[in-house]
């Protein structure tokens, strides 16, 4: 572990031991898209938000399949219209849930029918990838738009699809974690978390498995970034780097909104 100013990296072995650690606390796992069919608690919906290093989601996919566990990974569309075709169909071949990582607000500069026209035709290019059910929208924390604000727009059933998370999961039953900002419960998330209940203990994946346990926390959705979970020494040092500057554009476009 190493650790930059309030920033941590993680190996992706330490993801797997975290893993471990809630399984044999008697958490069952499963993507995303379980969440409509139902589940028994206590149930941890796992979801990863493939935002660059798709080869990295890829491993991490494989370490999930060696522990007999699947979960949703969320693609962007490249900005020339393209997607990592290698990498997702890898990902689903190891049995996990593909999902359409949309960030069409900022692309189209808050224009809500190009926005969603151009949401469209994404994720028409994803299905000839692969099979998709659920979206969630990318934070681009640095935009002054924001992709979540077509969220409750979304004419879900005209696009085949079951849900958002973000909007349709109840987050007053649920506990939403996520690694945005660089460690579980980072002060240096500005976008990503849920309506209700959110994780906001500053934590290591060791600390976050003590906290977790089922009969306070019967329900959660835990969300990882896989950039952030290499599986070496130089790949820590990257993602720390990587989250340490991620952090200061943050404090700069802070400041400057306000």
């Amino acid at each position: 572990m190493i650790v930059i100013k309030k920033t941590m990296a993680f190996l992706l072995s330490d993801y797997k031991k975290l893993l471990e650690f809630l399984k044999k606390k008697g958490y069952s796992f499963g993507p995303v898209k379980t969440y409509y069919e139902g589940v028994i608690p206590p149930f941890i919906f796992l979801r990863h938000d493939v935002d660059r290093f798709s080869s990295r989601a890829v491993k991490m996919a494989q370490a999930e399949h060696d522990l007999n566990v699947s979960s949703t990974y969320y693609f962007r569309c490249g900005r020339k219209g393209a997607f990592p075709s290698g990498s997702i169909k890898k990902i689903a071949a190891l049995g996990h849930e593909i999902g359409f990582h949309y960030e069409t607000m900022v692309r189209e500069k808050g224009d809500l029918s190009a926005s969603l026209k151009l949401f469209g035709h994404e994720l028409e290019g994803l299905r000839k990838i692969a099979d998709v059910k659920t979206v969630s929208a990318h934070g681009s924390p640095l935009s002054r738009y924001y992709n979540a604000d077509i969220r409750k727009r979304l004419p879900l059933k005209r696009f085949s699809l079951v849900g958002e998370p973000m909007v349709d999961m109840d987050f007053s039953k649920i506990l939403y974690v996520t690694d945005t900002g660089g460690t579980f419960g980072s002060q240096h998330n500005l976008r990503d978390r849920s309506v209700g209940r959110n994780f906001k203990i500053p934590s290591s994946p060791f600390s976050l498995g003590e906290m977790l346990v089922p009969e306070k926390e019967p329900m959660i959705l835990l969300s990882c970034h896989p950039e952030r979970w290499p599986c070496g020494g130089v790949g820590l040092l990257q993602a720390a780097g990587m989250d340490m500057g991620a952090i200061v554009l943050k404090k700069i476009v802070r400041s400057l909104r306000r």
